[in-house]
């Protein structure tokens, strides 16, 4: 299957203030969400999206948020993080009140759907591409931005959990 093709539906609902109903397009973007993202790091070419990947992958089979952590101390020097991760985080959720609505994100949604946008982002950072196309944001931006969305949910919209550490025994 090629990995351009639209296989990746829309999920949520734009118009509900349902939790778990955060809506995403998703069409055209591959299934980034079920990948083994701990063992797709080892593939990278750069090590900051490396780096932040195996971080990612630890989240991902133990539901642990302080890999959330590491993974943006990854992208951003320890002594920045915070300023810098916050306005490219903000640039995105500027971006993403104008095409969904503001706070949209904050009803939930299925947690592998972050993951996967952060796969996605992480997979340009590693190509060598700052800026994301759609957007005009950073693509560091739209990992933070994924990451601040699993940290709040981790707790607010715990139901949501859908990742690997959720649904089988290690």
């Amino acid at each position: 299957m090629d990995a351009q093709q639209p296989n990746l539906p829309a999920v949520g609902d734009i118009d509900s203030n349902k939790m778990g109903t955060g809506a995403r397009y998703n069409g055209g973007k591959w299934r980034a969400d079920l990948l083994p993202t701990q063992v797709s790091s080892w593939f990278m070419c750069r090590d900051e999206p490396a780096k932040a990947m195996q971080e990612l992958g630890r989240f991902q089979m133990t539901g642990d948020v302080e890999h959330l952590r590491s993974l943006m101390l990854a992208l951003y020097s320890e002594d920045a993080i915070f300023v810098r991760m916050l306005s490219d985080a903000a640039a995105v959720l500027a971006y993403g009140a104008h095409k969904y609505k503001a706070w949209n994100w904050a009803k939930g949604m299925p947690w592998s759907v972050c993951v996967g946008c952060i796969v996605r982002h992480l997979h340009q950072m590693d190509l060598g591409k700052e800026t994301d196309h759609e957007s005009g944001c950073s693509h560091r931006g739209h990992v933070a931005c994924n990451v601040l969305f699993l940290m709040h949910y981790n707790l607010y919209y715990p139901q949501g959990n859908d990742l690997p550490c959720a649904t089988i025994e290690v």
